[in-house]
């Protein structure tokens, strides 16, 4: 796969590429961005929505720490992340896109 930006298409369940890299020098390997669909959740769970993703979030988190195991790969997940270079950098919007975890895969990440 080429370098780049990629965002997840639900309808064809494929990623499609946003544009070129913008990588941060201290990104090694691929940054895996999480995102709770917050308008399409609050639709069906209200005011509990946002718990909703983030238990999402670390039920997906989980699965990509095993599977790194299973094949080798370090995980990394980080503690913070600046959501508005985020939001900008991947088109989203904070009130209908949340962003849940932030996990960095690769060799020594």
């Amino acid at each position: 796969m080429p370098d780049g930006l990629y965002a997840y298409y639900p309808p064809e369940h494929s990623l499609y590429r946003l544009g070129s890299s913008h990588a941060r020098d201290d990104v090694k390997g691929v940054q895996l961005v999480l995102t709770g669909e917050l308008t399409r959740v609050a639709a069906k769970y209200k005011t509990f929505a946002y718990r909703v993703v983030c238990l999402d979030a670390g039920v997906a988190t989980l699965h990509v720490a095993i599977l790194g195991k299973i094949y080798d790969v370090d995980v990394r997940l980080l503690p913070h992340w600046d959501e508005d270079e985020l939001d900008r950098k991947y088109g989203l919007n904070y009130r209908d896109q949340a962003v849940t975890a932030v996990i960095e895969l690769g060799r020594n990440v």
